[in-house]
């Protein structure tokens, strides 16, 4: 009988690949990482104009609602109880 090797997922390849890295990026390159983005965005919206179009067609409403979920997480680590888990 011939064994086979346990194939490891690739989500797990990328994690052990990626974790060390992250790890060392410090506060500024959070930062610079996330100035980044919003930069990208800008182009996007420059560059291609149904792209504007189509974001602002969207209510201002759902951006915020958007970000306020996306920042429960972060901000649960930061000032939540340390004993809730």
């Amino acid at each position: 009988m011939v064994k086979r090797k346990k194939s490891v997922s690739l989500h797990k390849q990328l994690h052990q690949e990626f974790d060390p890295k992250v790890k060392r990026m410090d506060v500024h390159d959070v930062q610079l990482t996330k100035l980044s983005v919003a930069a990208f965005v800008l182009f996007l919206i420059t560059v291609w104009p149904a792209l504007l179009v189509q974001i602002l067609r969207v209510h201002w409403g759902w951006y915020l609602a958007i970000g306020i979920v996306l920042a429960i997480r972060p901000m649960t680590k930061v000032f939540g109880c340390k004993n809730c888990r």
